[in-house]
């Protein structure tokens, strides 16, 4: 491979790592009400037996879209470690 293809790529692979990121980090935010507030919307009731299940997921995915951000940032500057 020559220096024009590996390049296009490399910024090809953080574009995904990036989208990757942030549907991570959007659909643990997106899942508060589920995890929190299900008590609150009696559509929801049916989920309360699961509640506790949807609070860890939420907060992992959330933990694991932060990390995918940092993770995004660094190979962005080219670290050495990155």
């Amino acid at each position: 491979m020559n220096d024009k293809t590996g390049k296009t790529l490399r910024i090809i692979a953080i574009i995904f790592m990036g989208l990757a990121a942030a549907m991570n980090l959007l659909g643990g935010i997106g899942t508060v009400c589920a995890a929190f507030l299900t008590k609150q919307f009696p559509p929801m009731w049916a989920l309360l037996d699961y509640q506790w299940l949807y609070q860890v997921l939420m907060i992992v995915t959330i933990i694991i879209g932060i990390a995918g951000v940092w993770g995004t940032i660094i190979l962005t500057k080219g670290k050495e470690n990155a």
